[in-house]
């Protein structure tokens, strides 16, 4: 039922253990070509079998093989397959047939070969239809030693039909033909779990040991955690430990091991320290349709050579979900050197100097067999004493599935808020000042178009006059600023909205007048000195005297256009005065813009 997945994930896992093993530079060696043979073969009839091998020849220096054999199914069936050992031994772990797949087989190992030449698997296949066909190779990769590539040429193989005889034809009966059967039901193919994208798992160890380390209890040494791909052992009852395992049962050292798990492209957790007695430790790590699979392993460090090791654990169970169990895991010796219990030979808590535990004490004949087995506990033979002893279990394993934590989404930015500022605007004249600083600062030009104006007046204060603007003028006008009023004229009337922020100038206040001499003429538009030459004085006279006839003229027309506003007005008598100007010039706004012809 998890064929297809333990496949994929076995795969997956040998392009990782190849990738890690080619990450040098790589450097030709030599042609190598890996071939089907025969390359050409006579298809056999239906139910029959036919027999090829895939062979490397030019190879010498081959460290490692990734071959993937292709087949037609609707012409042949897989049957089985085996690695070639005594040319390079599959993987350790894995299965001494190839991995199969409905069209495919897959041949990967890493070692040393003896000899560059030789058959590396054969493959096994019954003919379901008699038809040409093609066995062929693909994701051929050649490791040569170092870690080096080597290239290589593709041969494959041609299944032919010449001369093979057709099936023989039925004759139907020419009698009453035979009843009817039914057709059996064809049970529906069983769906194939889908294994989920990620899972995170919270993994537990607890030292079960009691008392003080020394006195009943048993130290681990930092444990190494590792989800891997399905069907890979670190250990395995009855065989000899790896130099990897060796290194943990003996020191505590999980290099080797930490070193076998990258390369297999597995997810690696390493605790923080030792385990004390009755402590436990948690990490997390993260399983997959790949590394589907949990391996945990620490050193008893009180003893020679014992270990706690869990192997090969599944973490999904037949329908891809993530499980949750607790396991008791005993003590292991790994059979890698004598169990002397001498003090001078447990990497443990005693504090003995280096004249009493000399360096490469460690180095001792295996126990019998040098395999791995169950361990027999501290037998209290020499310097070491029960104290340091256990009763098994040695450690509980707690497996639990986890969500990954959520992380938490960004808020999204809001949107700027742009302050804001409606001013209805009536048709003709208007009086406006710009309640916010826009952006790009405002000419007399821009505010006209802004508000489709026709013209803009300002006062100049300076000059105590008006400067005005039109749109049929050229340029861009004076500059508009914040704090001012403007008179603008808007034929059409209209609401417009102004934008910005607060404005950061501010007109500079304008001088207080100085009081003006009691016998000081209202119109006029000069101080006049106190010591002014009577010749000068009678000039600025007869100036003001054409100016006051000029203002006799404007008088009478100002008086008939007083009077009508007044009748039109009513009770005006009765309305306060409006208040006087704050100077004593008097400020005209007189604009023409012509565009006479001919001139």
């Amino acid at each position: 039922m998890m064929r297809n997945q333990l496949f994929n994930r076995k795969v997956l896992f040998s392009l990782l253990a190849v990738v890690m093993c080619l990450g040098f530079t790589a450097m030709s060696y030599g042609q190598v070509v890996v071939s089907v043979e025969p390359a050409e073969i006579e298809s056999p009839a239906v139910g029959e079998e036919l027999t090829v091998s895939v062979n490397i020849t030019g190879g010498a220096g081959v460290a490692g093989y990734q071959v993937t054999v292709n087949f037609d199914p609707t012409a042949l069936s897989y049957v089985s397959s085996a690695y070639n050992a005594e040319y390079l031994a599959p993987f350790p772990g894995v299965s001494p047939d190839g991995l199969a797949s409905d069209s495919t087989i897959q041949f990967f190992t890493l070692g040393s070969a003896p000899d560059g030449d030789g058959t590396i698997g054969t493959v096994t296949f019954e003919v379901v239809e008699v038809k040409a066909s093609t066995i062929s190779l693909s994701d051929v990769t050649i490791s040569g030693a170092g870690g080096t590539s080597l290239e290589s040429t593709i041969m494959d193989s041609m299944v032919t039909v010449a001369g093979a005889e057709a099936p023989a034809e039925e004759t139907p009966a020419e009698e009453t033909p035979a009843e009817e059967t039914p057709a059996e039901e064809t049970p529906a193919e069983e769906a194939v779990p889908e294994m989920p994208v990620s899972q995170m798992f919270e993994i537990t160890l607890t030292n079960l040991t009691m008392g003080e380390a020394g006195m009943g209890g048993q130290i681990l040494s930092p444990p190494i955690f590792a989800a891997h791909p399905a069907g890979v052992r670190i250990s395995t009852v009855g065989e000899a430990a790896s130099e990897a395992l060796v290194l943990l049962a003996e020191n505590g050292d999980t290099s080797g091991l930490a070193a076998i798990a990258a390369a297999a492209g597995a997810n690696v957790a390493m605790a923080d320290g030792v385990v004390p007695p009755g402590g436990s430790v948690t990490v997390t790590v993260t399983a997959d349709m790949v590394n589907s699979a949990l391996s945990v392993a620490s050193m008893l460090v009180s003893t020679n050579d014992a270990f706690i090791v869990a192997t090969d654990v599944a973490l999904f169970d037949e329908d891809g979900a993530p499980v949750s169990a607790d396991l008791e895991l005993i003590a292991y010796d790994a059979g890698s050197e004598d169990n002397t219990e001498m003090a001078s030979d447990i990497p443990g808590p005693l504090g003995l100097d280096a004249a009493v535990d000399p360096e490469g004490s460690n180095e001792r004949v295996p126990t019998v067999d040098g395999v791995i087995a169950a361990h027999e506990g501290i037998q209290g033979g020499a310097e070491v004493a029960d104290a340091f002893a256990w009763e098994e279990p040695t450690a509980m394993l707690t497996i639990t599935p986890v969500e990954a934590p959520v992380e938490p989404m960004p808020e999204p930015m809001p949107e700027p808020v742009v302050p804001g500022f409606d001013v209805t605007l009536g048709p003709g004249l208007n009086m406006v000042s710009v309640p916010l600083m826009p952006e790009d600062p405002y000419t007399a030009k821009s505010l006209a178009e802004m508000l489709g104006a026709t013209v803009v007046i300002q006062l100049n204060a300076a000059t105590q006059s008006f400067d005005g603007y039109t749109v049929a003028d050229g340029g861009d006008g004076f500059d508009i600023e914040g704090g001012k009023g403007y008179i603008v004229n808007t034929p059409a009337g209209a609401m417009v909205k102004f934008t910005g922020s607060a404005w950061d100038n501010q007109p500079e206040p304008e001088p207080p007048a100085e009081d003006m001499p009691e016998d000081m003429p209202e119109d006029m538009v000069e101080d006049m000195p106190e010591d002014m030459p009577e010749e000068a004085a009678a000039d600025d006279a007869a100036a003001n005297g054409a100016a006051a006839d000029d203002a006799a003229a404007n008088g009478a027309a100002a008086d008939d256009a007083a009077a009508d506003d007044a009748a039109a007005n009513g009770a005006a008598d009765a309305a306060p005065a409006a208040p006087a100007l704050s100077t004593f010039r008097s400020a005209w706004a007189f604009i023409v813009t012509s565009d006479i012809q001919g001139m």
